[in-house]
């Protein structure tokens, strides 16, 4: 049996983080002892699992191979007709995890906005600091040749104003400091528009951040609590399949509940597909060798006990 146990943990930032939960895995033993190849066939079906029987089933195919690829034996054949089912049956929980997707996807949606936002916020904000750096420095270039034209133009007066070829040269100086003066006044221009963008865009940031963290305070209620439920589990003549979030999450139970077919129990390393949580196994799925030994000691082991050497 897979119980699915939401221990959820959040960021209360100003945009927050949002860390899923563990699968946790119970395992009732049987008196199996690898009786195989076990004849299996689809069972019930819903489709609001958003996936075609036709999907599922190669779901249920890749599960198989992982098992037969480690072990180097047929252990389970599809037959339509067999009386060992594979039911995907659909109910409030795999609704709870589907609301639960959708609740995620949007405010990932809104924390990838958030994060263009401020990408941009900062490119503005370097492109001011820049420019401000830049009209600083020109503008106290222009204010010293201006103190240094007043002076010039205020001793030739105290002289009694000054000779022709003088006078031509402190006109052009004159005409260079206007443009000057224009050309910083068009940048101080420039700076109050990035301003006025920088602002605009920190208001909305702000806003679309208030937004997300009360979206985060909702998800946290409604979703941020301990509470166990069945994913998946083995009977004698049956595998059920309550919730999965995608094909790997779903190859997964698959490939746990075929060892539990097998009559294999839960082992200890975390990685492992038989470890009783779904929590470190990667997702490129293989048995790992403590799983293969398990195997070994139920499906081999046991069955030289019993006298069963047929294996």
């Amino acid at each position: 049996m897979i119980m699915s146990m939401l221990r959820q943990r959040f960021l209360f930032a100003l945009i927050g983080s949002i860390v899923f939960g563990l699968v946790a895995i119970e395992y009732i033993e049987t008196d199996r002892i690898c009786k195989t190849p076990i004849y299996y066939s689809l069972g019930s079906f819903d489709e609001r699992f958003g996936i075609s029987a036709t999907e599922a089933l190669a779901d249920v195919k890749e599960a198989e191979t992982l098992w037969e690829n480690r072990t180097g034996r047929d252990l389970f054949v599809y037959d339509p007709q067999a009386d060992f089912k594979i039911n995907f049956i659909f109910d409030e929980r795999q609704q709870e995890i589907d609301s639960q997707e959708v609740f995620k996807e949007k405010l990932d949606n809104a924390k990838a906005k958030s994060d263009l936002l401020n990408e941009e916020y900062q490119k503005l904000v370097s492109e001011y600091e820049n420019i401000l750096s830049q009209y600083n420095s020109e503008t106290e270039q222009y204010e010293n040749k201006l103190k240094k034209y007043n002076n010039k133009v205020a001793s030739y007066n105290k002289d009694g104003g000054a000779p022709p070829d003088v006078y031509e040269e402190l006109n052009a100086e004159q005409d260079a400091l206007e443009r000057q003066r224009q050309y910083l006044n068009s940048r101080s221009r420039e700076l109050r528009q990035l301003v006025d963008a920088i602002n605009e865009i920190g208001q909305e940031g702000n806003e679309l951040a208030n937004n997300y963290n009360r979206s985060v305070e909702t998800y946290n209620q409604r979703y941020g609590h301990s509470e166990a439920f069945t994913q998946g589990d083995y009977q004698t003549d049956k595998i059920n399949i309550y919730t999965f979030k995608d094909d790997t999450e779903l190859v997964k139970v698959l490939v746990h509940e075929f060892g539990h077919a097998l009559g294999i129990g839960h082992v200890e390393g975390e990685t492992s597909i038989m470890y009783y949580l779904m929590e470190e196994q990667p997702n490129e799925l293989e048995l790992t060798d403590e799983d293969y030994q398990a195997y070994l000691t139920q499906c081999v082991e046991r069955r030289k006990l019993f006298g069963l050497f047929n294996i």
